[in-house]
């Protein structure tokens, strides 16, 4: 009786055999299962494991198509960009992005749970299951590139009855896996590498049932020789378990970031090179780089910034990202703005002010509320230098019967020279109230001068605006030129933002200075100052992700330091 009732799986038959196969085989069935109902990658998670290193093989590169698009061509050795190191002090703009801001911006975590149906090999297999994954980034140092790796990670734990007509065999399986595609940015392009799978079934039987359990002592040693013999095919069931999830969820993990990196490269081709154009930098400018925690992007030589001090301070670990912009780049959009002898109205002059603070910036891609833009209007600015010719106008040109510069001198003085003098404090029988400043400012007109019209300094307490203009009321003659220096401080609250602006000063740039040029200064400073209110925006904005809740970020700091402005960011964690 006993032989009968172990027969089923101690026998050498083939039908043995395959019921054996079957029952070892189900938990890859499960897994696959639950993989081939939806692509697995990228919006989904993962329960964290313990890290390890992929070695990744067969590079490719993103290629262009006969069609004209981006796409992922056959395996090829990735082309080499000589680039400076990093630690040269070349770029006039570079952005810091910490790996927790690059982790928190791409993960998505996942649970599922279902029931489980299925036959294999003629063993009915009933139970359920849960699948849990995660997609993450982790960087790589490279002072040359950008270099990350996308790692999926995840697992599936079942529990399930393989029912077979002589025993049923009860069992649990926990089964993790580890993808991992090499991404590669050079400034340019996005080149990737065949990914790496690392798998580790774990299988256990916990226990069987045959056609006699009931049966006292023989029904006992049946059922555990039938769980002994299923025991002996555990490793070989555990094999078939990572092909399964080999062959199933590599690929789709493969194709889903193939896709995604071909969409990134087009948005690369087609708006990359204008936004750089936009900023007036050029597209071999650009230098990028990682360390173990952080991703670097700079903008900007030192050939055509004049950058000759050192890189921003080093890393807090606390922002998870950090803007620097060095003092050098800002005169040079200026620069770019050819400003010098221009004739703006003041009306203009705010205008375009409001303009900018409404758009956040003048020099990318947004949407414009003025007549010239209408609201359903998305207008790409060309350059920095065309901005300024948009809202400015183009400069006015003196003819040959005006003199060189519109000066206004007393008699007996002697031509303009623009070395700065001493700020003259005026009496206070000359100051002009700021109420009546505005009314005065509707027909004024502001010349900038033909040499440094104007300049950013960056100092330990905030920024200073120079300007070197003269000032002319309706048809009266121009003023002498002065020089006009508007101090600026940030201060940083939960909620907002707030530009203040500090105390203004004036100096005339003439040689030789009339009775009436501290009256000329007091009643530009009472004009600068009316028209140069504190100024805020909100502290916090969102950054969209796909099918994903937006991350919203905080500046949490904000300081100027061996001329660079540094801007720090930190997520904000929704309650």
């Amino acid at each position: 009786m006993l032989r009968r009732l172990i027969s089923p799986f101690a026998g050498s038959g083939a039908a043995s055999r395959r019921m054996l196969l079957a029952v070892g085989v189900f938990a890859a069935s499960r897994v696959t299962a639950s993989c081939s109902a939806e692509p697995i990658f990228p919006w989904r998670g993962s329960t964290p494991l313990s890290p390890v290193r992929v070695r990744l093989d067969g590079p490719s590169r993103a290629s262009e198509t006969d069609h004209g698009q981006l796409g992922l061509g056959s395996p090829a050795l990735p082309q080499r960009v000589r680039r400076p190191a990093w630690g040269a002090p070349t770029a006039g703009i570079e952005l810091t992005i910490h790996e927790r801001f690059l982790d928190h911006w791409l993960r998505v975590e996942s649970q599922e749970t279902g029931p489980v149906r299925d036959c294999i090999l003629g063993a009915e297999v009933l139970g359920c299951q849960s699948t849990e994954s995660r997609l993450s980034v982790d960087l790589l140092p490279d002072p040359m590139n950008a270099r990350m790796e996308l790692q999926l990670r995840g697992r599936t734990r079942n529990q399930t009855e393989n029912r077979t007509p002589q025993a049923v065999i009860l069992s649990t399986g926990e089964h993790h896996f580890l993808l991992s595609k090499l991404v590669r940015f050079d400034g340019t392009v996005l080149t990737t590498r065949s990914p790496a799978a690392f798998l580790f079934p774990h299988q256990v039987n916990r226990g069987a049932v045959t056609s006699g359990s009931l049966v006292p002592v023989l029904g006992r040693m049946a059922d555990q020789m039938a769980l002994s013999v299923a025991e002996q095919r555990r490793p070989a069931a555990e094999r078939v378990t990572a092909d399964r999830i080999t062959r199933q969820i590599v690929p789709q993990f493969n194709q889903s970031v193939d896709q995604r990196l071909t969409e990134l490269n087009l948005k690369l081709k087609e708006g990359w090179p204008r936004w750089l154009t936009a900023l007036g930098i050029e597209p071999a400018e650009t230098r990028v780089a990682t360390t173990q925690t952080t991703l670097q992007v700079g903008w900007g030589s030192s050939e055509t910034t004049g950058l000759t001090s050192p890189r921003p301070p080093e890393w807090k670990p606390a922002p998870v990202a950090r803007l620097a912009i060095h003092a050098s780049m800002i005169n040079r959009w200026i620069d770019q703005g050819k400003l010098e002898g221009r004739h703006v109205s003041w009306q203009s002059l705010e205008g375009w002010r409001d303009q900018w603070l409404l758009g956040a910036s003048s020099t990318v891609h947004q949407q414009r509320t003025s007549k010239l833009f209408p609201p359903t209007c998305r207008e790409f600015v060309q350059t920095v230098a065309t901005d300024w010719t948009e809202q400015l106008g183009q400069p006015t040109v003196l003819g040959t019967e005006a003199p060189a510069l519109p000066l206004l001198l007393p008699p007996g003085s002697q031509p303009l020279s623009e070395e700065r003098a001493p700020v003259r404090e005026p009496a206070q029988s000359h100051r002009i109230e700021p109420e009546h400043s505005r009314e005065l400012a509707t027909d004024i007109t502001i010349i900038l001068a033909d040499r440094e019209p104007l300049r950013v300094e960056f100092h330990p307490d905030g920024i200073t605006l120079i300007i070197r203009a003269a000032f002319q009321v309706g048809m009266a003659p121009p003023t002498d030129f002065h020089r006009i220096e508007i101090p600026y401080r940030v201060k940083l609250t939960s909620t907002r933002v707030e530009i203040i602006p500090g105390p203004i000063q004036v100096a005339s740039l003439a040689t030789t200075t009339g009775p009436w040029s501290g009256v000329a200064c007091e009643a530009i400073r009472s004009q600068i100052v009316a028209h140069c209110p504190l100024e805020s925006f909100p502290a916090q904005f969102s950054i969209p992700r796909a099918d994903a809740t937006p991350i919203k970020l905080q500046m949490s700091h904000w300081q100027v330091a061996e001329e660079w402005l540094l801007v720090d960011e930190t997520i904000v964690v929704e309650e």
